[in-house]
């Protein structure tokens, strides 16, 4: 039974034999198996409508890295959402994609576990990080532990980092990672343990005029970008 994911999107192409296509000068009596079929393709499609898989041949390459043929680095934009099928099904951002013919090569970063040779499939967020319909802005809109060095990414918008043990640095994204500020691009950053976090820029942007600060046990700041060049503390606690 075919899948929407092997579907064509030209019409022509869909010419597979009953009931997976329609060829031409089908026999009628393949007609009802056809329609069939596509009733429930997208029925299937509809019970899991938030992913979408596009059929893409994915090649295990390293715990956090897989490739595609052809140039997908347009689909697989850093900050969209990925839900993998593994020995388990994992959960993840990516981080980049880089085409290097005849391949593009996906590094992801995941909610939970690692890539293993067992990946199979691969769907995408029907949302994507910039101009979507539902943006993740708002500060405390997911959770993530953190112990060690750190970068912000575009997926990582609306995300408490809470750094629960450890000293070592948190990175932030380049401040025209999101171009429009409506959204605006906000984070906040937490540390709950002992140590020391520095809080770090990228490149020349600044946060608040200067290049770093840090934060000691309970102190707690969310940040946003302006679009361009600066981040700003909108909220502190403790700082």
């Amino acid at each position: 039974m075919a899948d929407i994911k092997s579907w064509a999107n030209t019409a022509a192409a869909n010419n597979q034999q009953p009931p997976d296509g329609w060829p031409e000068n089908q026999l009628p009596s393949t007609v009802n198996d056809c329609a069939r079929e596509d009733m429930a393709a997208v029925r299937r499609f509809y019970e899991t409508s938030q992913w979408t898989d596009l059929g893409h041949v994915l090649t295990y390459l390293s715990a956090t890295t897989f490739k595609i043929p052809t140039d997908l680095t347009a689909t697989y934009v850093p900050g969209r959402r990925l839900k993998l099928t593994d020995t388990t099904t994992l959960y993840g951002v990516v981080v980049s994609s880089a085409y290097s013919a005849p391949d593009t090569t996906i590094t992801v970063r995941l909610d939970s576990g690692s890539l293993s040779s067992s990946l199979s499939a691969c769907a995408l967020s029907v949302l994507t990080p910039n101009n979507n319909s539902i943006p993740s802005i708002f500060p405390f809109s997911s959770y993530a532990a953190i112990t060690g060095t750190t970068t912000v990414v575009l997926g990582d918008c609306g995300r408490y980092f809470d750094a629960t043990s450890g000293t070592f640095t948190v990175t932030l994204p380049a401040a025209n990672v999101r171009t429009s500020v409506n959204p605006p691009f906000v984070v906040t950053i937490g540390n709950s343990g002992a140590g020391t976090i520095t809080v770090a820029r990228a490149g020349s942007d600044t946060i608040d005029g200067a290049t770093s600060f840090t934060l000691t046990q309970y102190q707690v700041v969310t940040l946003i970008s302006n679009g361009s060049n600066a981040w700003r503390r909108i909220n502190s606690f403790g700082v």
